[in-house]
C-alpha cells in the first residue's frame, strides 16, 4: 500500500515540473512585437481604437426657405369696378395678351361696357387673389402669374451667419413632398441689407436641374455649405481631451499609449479636423482613454463601430 502511494506522489511531482517547464519562457526571449507579458497583460487597459482618417470635410448651416417660380407678374385691372368673372383658374397656363378676367365698371345710375383684364406676360396663374362680385380697382391686384418651369428657394440668413453666405456655394435641398431625394441648388442672390425687424438677410438659391415633384408653394429644408476642406485628417469627436488648457489625444503604439498634443480645427457632425500633431493611419484611442497615462500598457479590444468577436 504504501509502496503505491509513492509512485502516486513521483507522478504528479513530474507531471507539475513539465508544466512549469513549458509555461516559463526560454532565457533571453521577449514577448513578439504588439505582445505583452502575462504581467503586463494583467495591468493593460483595454481600449479602443480608430485609425485618423483623411476626409473631405464640409461647414454647413441648415435653414428653412420657400420654393417661389423665379419671376411672378401681379395683375391689375384697367379700371375700378365689380369683378364679374374669371376665365381661368389656379394653374392654367396662359399667352401675353389673353383675357383672364372681366371687371364691369358700372355704377348707379350710369352703365359702361365690361372692362377685359389681359395677360401682360406668358405664364401660369399661381395664385387667384379676389373673387367674383368683389369690388376692385386699378390699384389692387387680381391674380399673379409665374413661370413655373424656372423654380427658385428663397430663405432667410440669421444675422449669426450672414458673413459666411456668398454668391455661387452649393447648398442641398430636401422636401416632405419628395423625402427619399435630395436635390442640388446654389446661392444665385444675396440682398446686400438685413431686415432690421428679423435681423435676416433674404438670399435665393436656384436649383441646378429643375427638379421633379418639385411645386411652387412647397417648403424647403436647406444645407448650405459655407466651407469645404480636403484631405483633412480627422478624428470622432469622442477621442479629444482638453484639460488645463491643453488639448491632446491618446495613440496606441506598440501596445502601449502615447500621449499626443494636436491642434485642431473645424468640428462637424462628430468628427474633429487635426490641423497639427497627428497623421492619417495612425490608431486614435476613442473609448477608455479617461484611464490612461503617457506609456502606459494598453490592449485593443477592437475598433470602434466593430462588434467584439
Amino acid at each position: 500500500m504504501k509502496k503505491n502511494i509513492g509512485i502516486i506522489i513521483v507522478l504528479a511531482l513530474s507531471i507539475t515540473g513539465a508544466g512549469l517547464f513549458f509555461l516559463i519562457p526560454e532565457s533571453g526571449k521577449r514577448p513578439g512585437p504588439g505582445s505583452l507579458r502575462l504581467e503586463d497583460q494583467i495591468a493593460a487597459v483595454s481600449v479602443r481604437t480608430v485609425e485618423a482618417s483623411e476626409d473631405v470635410l464640409e461647414d454647413y448651416i441648415r435653414l428653412s426657405g420657400d420654393i417661389e417660380a423665379e419671376s411672378t407678374v401681379q395683375v391689375y385691372p384697367d379700371v375700378a369696378g365689380t369683378l364679374s368673372s374669371f376665365l381661368v383658374r389656379v394653374g392654367d397656363f396662359v399667352r401675353e395678351d389673353e383675357t383672364l378676367a372681366r371687371v364691369d365698371p358700372s355704377r348707379p345710375g350710369a352703365s359702361y361696357s365690361i372692362s377685359p383684364v389681359e395677360a401682360p406676360v406668358q405664364g401660369t396663374v399661381s395664385e387667384i387673389l379676389v373673387d367674383p362680385g368683389d369690388t376692385v380697382s386699378a390699384s389692387v391686384p387680381i391674380l399673379k402669374l409665374g413661370n413655373l418651369n424656372s423654380l427658385i428657394i428663397s430663405a432667410r440668413v440669421s444675422e449669426r451667419y450672414v458673413n459666411r453666405v456668398k454668391t455661387g456655394q452649393t447648398a442641398f435641398i430636401t422636401t416632405e413632398a419628395v423625402p427619399d431625394r435630395t436635390f442640388e441648388a446654389r446661392v444665385s442672390e444675396v440682398y446686400p441689407v438685413l431686415d432690421p425687424a428679423s435681423r435676416s438677410m433674404k438670399i435665393k438659391l436656384a436649383f441646378s436641374d429643375l427638379p421633379e415633384g418639385i411645386k411652387a408653394g412647397m417648403l424647403a429644408e436647406i444645407r448650405l455649405v459655407t466651407d469645404r476642406i480636403e484631405k483633412a485628417v480627422t478624428v470622432p469627436s469622442t477621442s479629444i481631451i482638453t484639460r488645463n488648457g491643453e488639448t491632446y489625444l491618446f495613440v496606441v503604439k506598440d501596445s502601449a499609449a502615447i500621449r499626443r498634443p494636436v491642434t485642431t480645427g473645424l468640428a462637424i457632425d462628430g468628427k474633429v479636423r487635426i490641423i497639427e500633431g497627428l497623421a492619417a493611419g495612425e490608431a486614435v484611442v476613442t473609448s477608455g482613454m479617461n484611464m490612461l497615462s503617457d506609456g502606459g500598457a494598453v490592449q485593443s479590444v477592437g475598433n470602434r463601430g466593430e462588434k467584439d468577436a
